[in-house]
């Protein structure tokens, strides 16, 4: 556990054609997260970026860098809807965790994921099927 606090900071993102996104970021260039996994943080239909507030600093307590969207689901509202049906149980979670982490060395979490995915069949179609709906 990282013994330093983070205060979340707005920051801004610029993309292609004038897009601006805001957001709150936790641990932004901090030594203390220095080499620790970002979590980006996305929220559905009827939240903002404030609806993370404290999940975004547990896991900055933690370490980690952590950035949460304030216009996503706005952009996004098919995904949006998508992710606010998003759920795992703790089995879950923790086998994910444990794949991403332990199982595949840094730089292969899209390579941990699709394990995972193959190791937890229809989890992918349940996500995909809540676009639709």
């Amino acid at each position: 556990m990282s013994t330093t606090p983070s205060e979340p900071q707005t920051v801004k993102f610029h993309g292609i054609d004038d897009l601006v996104l805001v957001a709150d970021e936790w641990n932004g260039g901090a030594p203390s997260a220095d080499g620790a996994a970002t979590v980006l943080m996305l929220h559905g239909g009827g939240q903002n970026r404030f609806s993370w507030k404290n999940t975004g600093q547990i896991l900055a307590d933690e370490g980690l860098h952590v950035v949460a969207n304030k216009e996503y689901a706005a952009a996004n509202p098919k995904v949006a809807a998508m992710l606010s049906k998003f759920k795992l149980t703790d089995e879950q979670y923790g086998s994910l965790e444990d794949t991403v982490v332990n199982k595949f060395p840094k730089g292969q979490e899209e390579e941990a994921a699709r394990a995972w995915l193959k190791a937890n069949p229809g989890f992918a179609d349940q996500l995909a099927a809540s676009l639709k709906s």
